[in-house]
């Protein structure tokens, strides 16, 4: 699944790039989101644990998730136009 495989991608990325990682893993992730394939609960703490896991700070993880999930959401293409 989606979200299990960025939230990996998350947890190993490497110092200086992890909160780029958390930002475009997110974003891969909140089409599924805007889609309501997966609730934008269960996306944030998947990645708020992630995040933290790799060393960013949980008010950078949260700020970014947010910032993530909302671009996400707003720019979403509907689910026939992305297959």
């Amino acid at each position: 699944m989606a979200l299990e495989r960025e939230t990996a991608t998350v947890r190993s990325a490497q110092e200086g790039a992890r909160n780029a990682q958390l930002l475009a893993s997110v974003r891969a992730v909140g089409r599924f989101v805007a889609w309501g394939d997966i609730p934008r609960h269960v996306a944030e703490e998947a990645f708020q644990a992630a995040g933290e896991t790799s060393g960013l700070s949980a008010a950078e993880c949260r700020a970014t998730i947010r910032s993530a999930l909302d671009w996400s959401i707003r720019t979403a293409r509907p689910r026939p136009a992305a297959a």
